[in-house]
């Protein structure tokens, strides 16, 4: 994690996103801008509670997105397939 003494993110890590960003990053940079966001940004791999309430809930809620960031690239797309198209369904009008 940046301290205050070092910057946000690393030029790699920069370049990484830009590239993400414009959309032509290499898998090389695309692994890196999602490792950054989760680890950096999202802050998953620390513990997220302080000793103030407010930095806790400023930290639970950077954790949350990461969460919901870790559930969308792991999710089994056939199964979240199955589940659209099941809403979709119930959103018919009845004939």
């Amino acid at each position: 994690m940046a301290t205050k003494e070092t910057p946000p993110y690393t030029v790699s890590q920069a370049v990484a996103m830009q590239a993400l960003a414009k959309g032509d990053a290499t898998p090389e940079q695309q692994k890196r801008a999602i490792a950054w966001i989760q680890n950096e940004v999202c802050a998953l791999p620390f513990w997220a509670y302080k000793e103030g309430q407010r930095e806790t809930d400023v930290m639970l809620g950077r954790q949350f997105v990461g969460h919901r960031l870790h559930a969308a690239i792991t999710a089994n797309i056939s199964k979240l397939t199955a589940a659209w198209a099941a809403v979709e369904k119930r959103r018919e009008p009845h004939a």
